[in-house]
Formats: structure tokens, C-alpha cells, sequence
């Protein structure tokens, strides 16, 4: 689909990508397709795309580094998002950090 020009890709379609690939393919092959991700289409559903990967692997540094540029990037974070950081922290045992996460989740 991304080939034929015919077609247009959506955000969501981006989002599903990265879940497939990092399914099939492994995180390794996930990362740089997200980084040649059309800047405009960097939008929430593919930054927790990749998120929910890293959670899922526990790649806590990787995580927090992409929560923090998904931050930046003054996204309007869904529910989803704070939620696979709280997820992530409460798997790898890192509980004291989940409070701050819902903090910022209200605001």
C-alpha cells in the first residue's frame, strides 16, 4: 500500500505498521521505520505504537526517552500512553514512578 500512490496512508495505518513489525520483525526493525515516519505523521498513535513495543520488551531507558519526546513535541497524549508508561513501571517493579505519571495524566 505504501508503494502505490494511489493510496493514502493514514496516521492509524503508521501506528498499526510499527505494531506489525515490531510483532514480526522484532523492535530492532520497528525503531528506524517509526524515526522515517513522515514528521507529520508523528502524531500520538505512532509514538505509542513504539511505546507499547518498548513496554512490552521492558526497554525502560528507550521508553522513557520516547515519553519525553512525545512530550516535547506538545502531543495531546491519550490515556493510552500514560498507561503503558504505568504498565511498564509497575512490570519492572518500579512503583514510586507510576504516582508521577498519573499526575501528569490529570494536568
Amino acid at each position: 500500500m505504501v508503494s502505490h500512490e494511489e493510496f493514502e496512508v493514514s496516521d492509524s495505518d503508521y501506528a498499526v505498521r510499527i505494531d506489525l513489525m515490531t510483532k514480526v520483525f522484532g523492535i530492532d526493525a520497528a525503531e528506524p521505520y517509526f524515526e522515517g515516519v513522515p514528521p507529520t505523521a508523528k502524531t500520538r498513535e505512532t509514538y505509542t505504537a513504539l511505546l507499547h513495543s518498548y513496554a512490552a520488551t521492558k526497554l525502560i531507558e528507550k521508553a522513557e526517552a520516547l515519553y519525553e519526546r512525545a512530550k516535547e513535541a506538545n502531543l495531546s497524549l491519550s490515556a493510552l500512553t500514560y498507561n503503558e508508561m504505568m504498565t511498564l513501571y509497575m512490570s519492572v517493579g518500579q512503583v514510586e514512578k507510576v504516582p508521577s505519571v498519573i499526575e501528569e495524566l490529570k494536568s
